[in-house]
């Protein structure tokens, strides 16, 4: 039995004005569900007019979901871009355009923007419900990211019902709860058991059930309603519930016997996938059958059996004697030979293997942190994603996207790095097909200026280090002005750091200006570089000569105070001397 809820038709909305536009520097890389596109064609060089190099560019929008209904419907738009092939920004100043559909950016649905540091953002405010595409064109290339626009009534979140909505009381089983508008993070209950979130969209969330909390004898049933929170602890956050949802049924003598989920629900056409059935009622003599459309019915082959899990084999799907145009699909059920009764049919999906189609982005920052979507088919509960051999977070899972935080590249990789894209599943150990890479972007810092540009040899203050890729590794940085390390940092942006100066670490040298023989003491003029190191990773960026340690004046003993008759007059120094006129006068006449 499929339990329903009434959904109201919605009225149509009234165009909304649109409000200001804000243009920013972006100095530090953070937005997330980025979608970069890279060209099928190169790029031109801004300026050269060679179109010899491709752009990748990164569109990000935070928030990706916008209610018309919020006072302020808006979404700030990030940019960034770089060279496919060395990972550098553009020149600086360099101009693109960003385009939009639904919505306006300062009253205007195409604007120019100005890179700087190959970063850009601004605000976007939506007027019409929809699917907003932002387009962002530099050239040749183009970066998209879609935003969408709720209209006041669809932004309320409702459930419809759920499959399969009766179930043993030991859970465990695979469940979907279907509706509208549904946010990610989402929290489900079963009664006031918690439900295990497997895959979330805006229409279905799929549950691992949880045990009944209360016991459920033989023979009787226990129902409960189901409960979910949307946008979970967000500002988004709404409840709905389906009283009387899910029923907890403990089977019994004579009774039909009940599968609740197939564990795996696909499989290769070649047959020979290990299935478990989970379910209630299964007696001590079953049968597992299969059946495609109208082609004959084939009893499977068991490995063992219980009275809730079932363990089969599948067939070649040759002898199922599908159409030409089998969508794949076959029944699955189980008979109870003893009391002739049969089970209800879950789908097993033939053909089934995972394919990776696109990684967005696919650029990332070394430091990890960020969140990607892999698209594609075959993903399915548990499953998970390797950059090369380096495990991701996996957040959530649908049958077509799994979204994962990335991890921070391996130690000690400074330049641009690409590793191949792999997505795994538990259940079958079966991997992904496709080549896709995601990149790493460099780790090692760019610096390019410093303010102020010298001090005293004795160091103290601070400096402003100017430049890019700053702080990527995630663990902060380390100054050197030439060999000496600043003893405090602080990573303002990407292209911002301050730094205590420190002392030069360099000795005096001597001197006699005056050629009297009496020597003093001075430091000379010192030129350095400047070089952060990024960590943990390592890497390092150095501009040559653009630091001073200033030299000081040869600080040798006037003559007027080191103890000798300098001129012959038989007085010595200030006072006795009256040729001089201070202890400081270096002339005793």
């Amino acid at each position: 039995m499929t339990i329903f809820k009434k959904l109201f038709v919605r009225k149509p909305l009234p165009l909304l004005a649109s409000v200001g536009f804000t243009s920013l520097l972006l100095l530090a890389a953070g937005c997330s569900t980025d979608s970069p596109t890279a060209p099928s064609q190169g790029g031109q060089n801004p300026g050269d007019g060679q179109g010899s190099n491709q752009w990748v560019i990164t569109v990000t929008a935070s928030p990706s979901t916008i209610e018309l209904a919020n006072n302020n419907p808006t979404s700030v738009i990030g940019i960034s871009v770089v060279n496919s092939s060395t990972g550098a920004a553009p020149p600086e100043g360099t101009l693109f355009q960003l385009t939009a559909g639904l919505g306006m950016f300062e009253g205007e649905q195409t604007v120019t923007g100005t890179l700087s540091f190959g970063r850009f953002s601004a605000l976007y405010t939506a007027v019409t419900p929809g699917n907003e595409v932002i387009t962002a064109t530099l050239e040749r290339s183009i970066g998209q990211k879609v935003i969408q626009i709720l209209h006041p009534d669809e932004s309320g979140f409702a459930l419809t019902h759920m499959e399969p909505n009766t179930g043993d009381p030991a859970g465990g089983q695979t469940a979907s709860i279907f509706g509208i508008n549904i946010r990610e993070p989402v929290k489900v209950t079963f009664g006031s058991d918690d439900a295990e979130i497997l895959g979330v969209t805006p229409t279905r969330i799929r549950v691992r059930v949880p045990p009944s909390s209360t016991p459920v004898p033989v023979g009787t049933t226990r129902t409960v309603s189901v409960n979910v929170t949307s946008g979970f602890n967000t500002q988004f956050s709404a409840s709905d519930s389906i009283n009387g949802g899910y029923v907890y049924s403990h089977g019994g003598t004579g009774t039909f016997p009940q599968v609740f989920s197939l564990e795996p629900d696909n499989g290769p056409t070649a047959g020979g996938t290990t299935v478990v059935a989970r379910g209630s009622g299964f007696g001590s003599n079953v049968r597992v059958m299969m059946q495609a459309e109208s082609g004959p019915v084939i009893e499977l082959q068991q490995i063992n059996s219980s009275s809730t899990v079932v363990t089969f084999l599948t067939p070649n799907a040759a002898s199922l004697a599908p159409s030409s145009n089998w969508n794949g699909e076959a029944d699955v059920w189980i008979i109870d030979l003893t009391t002739g009764l049969s089970s209800n049919k879950l789908v097993f999906h033939y053909g089934a293997t995972i394919f990776v189609s696109s990684v967005i982005p696919a650029v990332g920052n070394p430091a990890g942190g960020e969140t990607v979507e892999i698209l594609g088919s075959g993903f399915d509960t548990a499953m998970q994603v390797f950059f090369g051999s380096a495990e991701q977070t996996v957040l959530s899972v649908t049958p077509t996207k799994i979204t994962v935080r990335t991890s921070p590249a391996p130690v000690g990789v400074c330049t641009e790095t690409q590793l191949p894209v792999k997505v795994r599943s538990i259940l079958t150990g079966v991997e992904s097909s496709g080549n896709l890479m995601f990149t790493y972007q460099s780790g090692s810092p760019l610096v390019a200026s410093v303010s102020p540009s010298s001090s005293s040899h004795s160091g103290g203050g601070s400096a402003t280090i100017s430049g890019s890729g700053f702080g990527s590794g995630g663990g902060g940085v380390v100054v050197r002005f030439g060999t000496s390390t600043s003893s405090s940092t602080n990573v303002i942006s990407s292209s911002s750091v301050t730094a205590s100066i420190p002392a030069s670490g360099t000795t005096p040298t001597a001197c006699d200006e005056n050629g009297d023989g009496i020597s003093g003491t001075q430091f000379m003029t010192q030129v350095v570089g400047i070089t952060v190191v990024n960590l943990p990773q390592g890497c390092t960026g150095t501009a040559a000569g653009i630091f001073t340690y200033l030299g000081t004046p040869c600080n040798e003993v006037p003559l007027c105070s080191n103890g000798l008759d300098d001129d012959g007059d038989t007085f010595i120094d200030f006072p006795a001397d009256p040729g001089c006129t201070s202890p400081t006068d270096n002339s005793e006449n």
